[in-house]
């Protein structure tokens, strides 16, 4: 039996809420899927700023490092973003996707898009949470970036946040 307080126990912490997230599944299995399956929409059927047989073709082109060998996306599907689906990636083939994305589609692309704008800050959001370094400036960098992001996709977004939120409400 237990016979005295447990080596995670400490004084004034919670182990249950003061533990660091997990950015595979809150990021990279949730909300990457879920801004990138809004995004690709609106890039590709409202602003018509490439086909989806483009973007496949690029991304299966793309000459991807060594240290993506193993992880690369699969082709996306008209499904997968047409509000009937979302994305299907495993968490490693969705880190390459943030990290190569800005490379494949960005040229394609204007700078001022607010969309793509906004990707950039989740691609940053994503970057830091899954860096093994970092600095004592991280955290409030971090906070800062997922506030825009947030403030950013709920404007741009309405119905997929209001969606998202019933969702949430009716759980509880």
């Amino acid at each position: 039996g237990i016979t005295g307080k447990s080596c995670l126990y400490i004084d004034e912490f919670d182990l249950m809420s003061g533990l660091v997230q997990d950015p595979m599944h809150i990021l990279l299995e949730g909300v990457v899927l879920h801004e990138f399956t809004q995004v690709l929409y609106r890039f590709i059927y409202v602003d018509s700023l490439f086909s989806l047989k483009w973007l496949n073709t690029a991304i299966s082109s793309f000459q991807y490092s060594y240290l993506h060998n193993k992880a690369k996306p699969e082709p996306i599907e008209k499904c997968h973003i047409d509000g009937s689906g979302r994305i299907k990636q495993s968490a490693a083939a969705m880190l390459t996707l943030i990290q190569t994305l800005p490379l494949i589609i960005g040229s394609k692309i204007p700078r001022e898009n607010r969309h793509w704008l906004n990707t950039l800050r989740l691609v940053q959001i994503v970057l830091f949470s899954t860096a093994t370094y970092c600095t004592s400036d991280t955290a409030m960098e971090l906070k800062l970036l997922i506030a825009q992001y947030l403030f950013e996709f709920k404007h741009l977004y309405p119905k997929a946040s209001s969606v998202k939120e019933k969702k949430t409400r009716s759980k509880v």
